[in-house]
C-alpha cells in the first residue's frame, strides 16, 4: 500500500456498503469462476474481466480492514460473529 492511500470507509454505513459490495463480487467472480467464457468474448477480456474483479475484491478487503483497525479497539469490528478475521485483508471472508 502507498503513502498516499485513502481508505474510503468513513463511518459504519459505508463500511455496511463496501461489505455488500464484497458479497456481490465475490459472487460475480464465482460465476465467472464456473462458468466457461462465451464464444463471442475474447478470452482475453474474459481473464481481464476476472482480474479486475479480484482485484477490486481485494481493494474492498484492505479498506474494510483499515476501517476495523482504525475504529475498533480490537481491531476486527465482527470478529465476534467470524465474519472476518483481524490479522490481514487477505483473509476477510465472505461467504455467498
Amino acid at each position: 500500500m502507498t503513502a498516499n492511500y485513502l481508505s474510503m470507509i468513513h463511518n459504519f454505513t459505508a463500511y455496511l456498503v463496501t461489505y455488500d459490495m464484497l458479497k456481490l463480487f465475490t459472487q460475480s467472480l464465482h460465476e465467472l469462476y464456473i462458468n466457461d467464457c462465451p464464444k463471442n468474448i475474447d478470452p482475453i477480456l474474459w481473464q481481464a474481466q476476472k482480474d479486475a474483479i479480484e482485484s477490486r475484491i481485494k481493494d474492498f478487503k484492505t479498506e474494510m480492514f483499515e476501517f476495523e483497525l482504525s475504529h475498533t479497539p480490537t481491531g476486527a469490528y465482527y470478529q465476534s460473529q467470524n465474519t472476518i478475521s483481524p490479522t490481514s485483508p487477505d483473509n476477510l471472508s465472505i461467504t455467498i
